[in-house]
């Protein structure tokens, strides 16, 4: 790629100063800084692990045979940079031929493992490209770091979802030869995931394989492109080699979904998700976790289960502990705060193997989206593997959070010396540790009757989990699982409990009882028929893998994640954290914007996650703003799950008078750390109605032109009202970027702004983006 290619969108950038013939500018140029270190390891047919530190496209063919290749090295590379003609600028570094482990295509047949190295400056990037020795079929493929700067793209795409769907469907012929294109349909959002209004835009398109009209399930290819039209990656877990039943089913769609419906299950539960930096509890009605099949044979007429199996309903009831409680409380100092000792010493204490060991590290943390503090201890147990022992202690009240152990092979959980115990006497033994680490733990928690089986991801392990109770509802969310090894030692404590629980729950009732939540769930359940490889999470093709025609589970009404009925409202909720970040193409517009002048900019705001509309599907469009409104607003074009991220509680002090448990601090957080707030103020009002005149300021900063605005104040801004507007430089510089029009006679400073019209104007912002000094999404340099 030449020069002025690499550089043609630094060239496309625009500096208001040049134009109007002033030296200063608006934000000096950034610089990529050196990313952490990486160590890649490789797999070879022995899954055994290898350092590729070796240079110059050295090649690696251990415990495999390349005469078995139909596809040489060159050929495979050859092949990466077809399909992603950004890789000419990369070097080759190594090229391994390796038996697939099953992770991608799951065949099993070789393939072509090829290391790029990318320089700019003083600065390298790794990454690989995979392609089938075999078949000559690109498993996968990407081009990461600067190299995505040299073709970005802002809103709106320079090419059109219909034009990148035709140049991935080009990709996929020369990419994946052994696919029949015509057996590919494209599915799914076609916007990239996590994409951002105020950021690079683009395409993830998402082929899905039918065979015989059946769509096949967890088999995919994926091409992404940017929105200047470049392939940026490539994902293929197409399985050629997969063997497929009959697709005619035995069973009608409508006997699936009969069959599903008389096999309701639910439960009351307490459920916990995260609301921004913080938690929200709500009462709902959910499947019962006891029986809640997914899948039905479509050619027996029988349930299965994850492993392809016939399903069988599980004892998931649960236990009282009759364990008194041996928990006692350490005595804190005066700054509230248990000691370093302390600490150690209450994690000594469970385990044996660090007695009269002190650990190589110990700091005190804040915790992420808390207000309080822990001590985070590592014991190294074996120099030179990585070997450790990892604890996290409360420093306020010397509970346990976290014990969890590392090492490399043989597995932490051996004992050589314990003598293996019954599985009654490592019940007692969990419990007994419970009782120990948590205050009144039998007054909280129930022992899950399925606990204490061998724990299939650890030998030699069995794991109790202990459930949360509220009264006699279960907290969905709220665990803290114990493992032990066969001779009862301590090997994992974990616990996930939600904070002030008591407060978040007063109030809650039931309102709407079990058979009308279970009637809701039983007229939303639909079925559809797909090839689903087993067990789940496998690819087909592989020795372990059965494939089978199925019909599956789904919600047919609802788009909310893992659903449950609100016991108080009867509308659906998720549990888990809403999607944001994933902007929805074909999103359903909001239902009060239809028809309205400003539908378009609204649904562009819903289709990038700015606007969400509320749980009777309105945006509320001519609604006036507040400043915090509209600082989320911004705040999500940047980044669609800001409020999500722990980065702004670190420190957890007040900013800009506003405190740690105020609904506004993650987003004002946001702001300050981008300077979009008025820097000569201490305090920011978030509940203040918006008004034009700080809106346009607020527009101007955001933008990064606020000190620019400085130089922009000897003219009078064309409006009949002029001699009310404060800020001549910010209205003058909003002018010139048309972000604002002079059309209209009067500017109106302390006009309301509505949630219509900050949508106009943040549209007007993203159309900026490839023609301003710095990315609106970036944190400004200086």
């Amino acid at each position: 790629m030449d020069g002025q290619r690499r550089y043609r969108h630094c060239y496309a950038k625009l500096s208001l100063a040049a134009v109007l013939g002033l030296s200063w500018t608006a934000g000096a140029e950034t610089s990529q800084a050196a990313p952490d270190d990486e160590v890649e390891v490789t797999i070879n047919a022995e899954n055994n692990h290898s350092n590729s530190s070796e240079e110059s496209s050295q090649v690696s063919t251990s415990e495999v045979d390349p005469a078995d290749a139909d596809i040489t090295k060159d050929e495979a590379v050859k092949k990466l940079r077809t399909v992603l003609p950004a890789l000419e600028e990369a070097e080759v570094q190594q090229v391994e031929l390796r038996r697939d482990s099953g992770t991608l295509s799951g065949s099993g047949e070789l393939e072509w493992d090829v290391r790029w190295e990318y320089s700019e400056g003083s600065s390298s990037y790794g990454f690989s490209g995979i392609v089938n020795a075999v078949t000559g079929d690109v498993i996968r493929a990407s081009i990461l770091g600067p190299m995505n700067e040299d073709t970005k793209a802002y809103y709106p795409p320079d090419i059109s979802e219909e034009e990148a769907a035709a140049k991935a469907e080009e990709v996929i012929k020369t990419a994946v030869p052994s696919v029949d294109i015509e057996q590919l349909k494209r599915e799914g959002n076609t916007t990239t995931p996590l994409e951002s209004l105020f950021g690079d835009v683009g395409y993830t398109m998402n082929y899905v394989p039918y065979i015989d009209g059946v769509p096949a399930s967890e088999q995919a290819i994926q091409v992404g492109i940017n929105g200047a039209g470049e392939v940026t990656s490539f994902s293929n877990t197409t399985s050629p080699s997969a063997e497929y039943p009959e697709s005619e089913p035995e069973v009608t769609k409508k006997e699936a979904i009969s069959t599903f419906q008389d096999n309701v299950n639910i439960r009351l539960a307490y459920y916990t998700s995260p609301a921004g930096a913080k938690e929200e509890v709500f009462l709902g009605w959910g499947p019962a976790p006891s029986h809640n099949p997914m899948y039905i044979d479509a050619g027996a007429d029988e349930f299965l289960n994850r492993q392809g199996e016939a399903y069988e309903q599980t004892d998931r009831s649960y236990a009282e502990l009759d364990a008194a409680s041996t928990y006692e409380p350490l005595e804190t100092g005066e700054d509230g705060s248990i000691s370093e000792s302390q600490a150690v010493r209450v994690v000594q204490e469970q385990m044996d193997k660090l007695q009269d060991r002190e650990p190589e590290q110990a700091s005190l943390r804040q915790q992420p989206d808390s207000d309080t503090s822990a001590w985070q201890l590592i014991w190294q147990m074996q120099q030179g593997t990585g070997g450790s022992i990892q604890a996290e202690v409360d420093a306020a009240t010397g509970q346990i959070l976290t014990i969890n152990q590392f090492s490399a092979r043989p597995s932490q959980t051996d004992s050589e010396d314990g003598e293996e115990i019954s599985s009654e006497a490592l019940k007692e033994e969990a419990v007994s540790i419970l009782s120990a680490l948590y205050p009144d733990a039998s007054e909280e928690f129930k022992l899950a009757v399925s606990s204490g089986l061998p724990d299939s991801t650890e030998q030699n392990t069995n794991r109790f989990t202990f459930q949360r109770f509220a009264g006699e509802i279960p907290v969905q969310n709220d665990q803290i699982t114990i493992t032990l090894n066969s001779s009862g030692e301590l090997v994992e404590y974990r616990r996930n409990l939600t904070s002030n629980l008591e407060e978040k729950i007063e109030g809650l009732t039931d309102d709407i009882g079990e058979e009308a939540a279970a009637e809701q769930y039983s007229d939303s359940i639909n079925a559809s028929l797909s090839y689903q490889s087993f067990p789940v999470g496998t690819n087909a093709g592989s020795d372990e893998t059965e494939t089978k025609l199925v019909y599956q589970k789904q919600l047919s009404s609802q788009s909310v994640v893992n659903p449950v009925v609100n016991a108080q409202t009867g509308n659906w909720q998720s549990p888990v954290p809403a999607a944001a970040g994933i902007p929805e193409e074909n999103a359903p517009p909001a239902k009060d914007i239809q028809g309205h002048e400003s539908a378009d900019a609204l649904q562009t705001l819903v289709q990038y996650n700015v606007l969400n509309p509320d749980a009777e599907g309105n945006i509320l469009p001519d609604e006036t703003l507040t400043y915090g409104d509209w600082l989320r607003m911004a705040a999500s074009a940047v980044s669609p799950r800001f409020d999500r991220t722990s980065y702004y509680a670190n420190e957890k002090q007040d900013v800009k008078e506003i405190s740690p448990d105020s609904p506004y601090y993650a987003v004002v957080s946001f702001a300050d750390e981008r300077e979009w707030l008025d820097s000569s103020r201490d305090t920011v009002d978030p509940d203040s109605t918006l008004t034009h005149e700080p809106f346009v300021q607020s527009m101007v900063r955001i933008l990064g032109y606020d000190q620019f605005a400085t130089h922009m104040t000897d003219e009078t801004p064309p409006f009949n009202d002029a001699d009310a507007i404060t800020d001549t430089g910010s209205i003058n510089t909003a002018l010139q970027l048309n972000l604002i029009s002079s059309s209209q006679d009067t500017f109106g400073p302390e006009t309301e702004v509505t949630r219509a019209q900050a949508a106009e104007h943040m549209i007007n912002m993203a159309d900026l983006q490839s023609s301003i000094d710095q990315d609106i999404d970036n944190r400004r340099t200086h």
